[in-house]
């Protein structure tokens, strides 16, 4: 397989001529490690894919912006994917289980999709501090039956509660829009917003209560999980990293939040918005 290398221009400003970006970095995810789960960058590299830890001191330096599926320059859609990626079947895939069918619009894609329905999808009610939100997952998410806890912890939640209904993806979605609609709960939880919650105690109390109030009004619903993760102590932070570089050390880190400390600054990073990023790499 050839190498996976890009070249681009990138602004004056951060280096003066053509570099290879050989990283594209793909998302964020946590992973167990020495028991206990930890923040990681995943890439593509040479074709395939990795991850390393996010744990101490780091120098990461990015440019260009590039589908985090293949390494294209050309991206078409919001999801970050070109568009050979965006309507290749697994891209229409894609846009199904993160925008929904009938976001997608077209109904002669149902047989491609109909593997994504044998699957079992949970619903899930959660707490960012004071902030409350549904979701769904896949029940055996990454082939752990309780897969769903990688995506209660990828979203930094600090309580939740699960819902069996038997559900396929498109049932899931369907009683995701009605839960959110009846009980004005928000499907999404913004980085700013968490930013705002770091300080606010869980709402386990809330969370319970409405998890009562959701079993009554949906009797075909069973809880099959009802926690709280244990996040570190909040760290405050300075301002929102909108750079290029990021040069300091980890000190925090809950969902897609994270803090580095560097020099007398400490930066707030989203780490969704590093996917498509390429990782500046220089020879010396």
């Amino acid at each position: 397989m050839s190498q996976l290398k890009f070249r681009f221009r990138a602004p004056k400003d951060v280096i003066k001529d053509y570099v290879d970006v050989s990283f594209v970095v793909t998302g964020y995810s946590w992973r167990r490690y020495l028991g206990d789960y930890w923040p990681y960058i995943d890439y593509l590299y040479e074709g395939r894919k990795g991850g390393f830890i996010l744990y101490g001191y780091h120098y990461l330096r990015f440019a260009g912006r590039f589908c985090r599926w293949c390494g294209s320059e050309e991206i078409v859609s919001d999801l970050g994917l070109c568009s050979k990626c965006y309507g290749s079947p697994n891209g229409i895939k894609y846009r199904v289980i993160v925008k929904g069918y009938e976001e997608v619009g077209d109904p002669t894609i149902y047989d491609l999709i109909a593997d994504l329905l044998h699957h079992r999808y949970i619903l899930y009610l959660g707490s960012f501090g004071s902030k409350l939100k549904v979701g769904i997952s896949r029940l055996n998410r990454d082939g752990d039956f309780r897969g769903y806890l990688g995506r209660i912890i990828e979203q930094g939640l600090d309580s939740a509660v699960v819902f069996d209904g038997g559900y396929d993806l498109l049932q899931a979605q369907e009683m995701e829009k009605t839960i959110s609609s009846d009980f004005g709960i928000s499907q999404v939880i913004r980085f700013n917003e968490k930013l705002d919650e770091l300080q606010n105690g869980t709402s386990y109390r809330d969370v319970r209560n409405v998890a009562e109030d959701i079993l009554k009004e949906y009797r075909d619903l069973s809880v099959i999980w009802f926690g709280r993760i244990s996040w570190s102590e909040p760290r405050s932070f300075d301002h929102i990293w909108r750079e290029d570089v990021i040069d300091g050390e980890l000190i925090y880190a809950r969902g897609n939040v994270a803090i580095f400390e560097t020099g007398s600054r400490k930066i707030a990073v989203n780490l969704s918005s590093l996917a498509g990023r390429g990782i500046i790499t220089e020879e010396l």
